[in-house]
């Protein structure tokens, strides 16, 4: 095999990793989505008047603010999850595209490559993405 279809495999082999990753990321926002579906649902039966929800009997009691902080809350749980799981499949990304091509160099040209940063380095700078 040459070393183009070497490395158009490795890209497909990375990007099918990827996909996988992701399923995660939209099960999060599913399970995001659905918190917010069942908030405003509660917030519709409790205030609604003929069908509708008014501005009116939402600023009784700061009833607008308590549903704008409970709706942060669920994105910001999101948001959380969301930059993790990057972050997560960046370092993963990075580290096996590293790794293979390493690899694939070595058997291409009969030698072996030294690493010249030291994990510690590579994880610091991961981390700081």
């Amino acid at each position: 095999m040459s070393m183009r279809e070497e490395f158009l495999k490795l890209q497909d082999q990375l990007d099918r990793l990827v996909s996988k990753k992701e399923k995660g990321m939209i099960k999060d926002y599913k399970a995001a989505l659905d918190e917010l579906r069942n908030v405003m649902a509660t917030t519709y039966a409790k205030y609604e008047v003929a069908g509708a929800l008014l501005f009116s009997e939402m600023m009784k009691y700061n009833r607008a603010t308590k549903l704008d902080k409970e709706i942060q809350a669920v994105l910001k749980e999101l948001g959380a999850k969301n930059a993790k799981s990057t972050r997560d499949i960046m370092k993963l990304v990075y580290t096996e595209s590293f790794d293979r091509t390493k690899n694939l160099v070595e058997m291409a040209t009969d030698r072996k490559i030294q690493g010249i940063i030291k994990n510690e380095v590579l994880e610091q700078a991961l981390e700081n993405c």
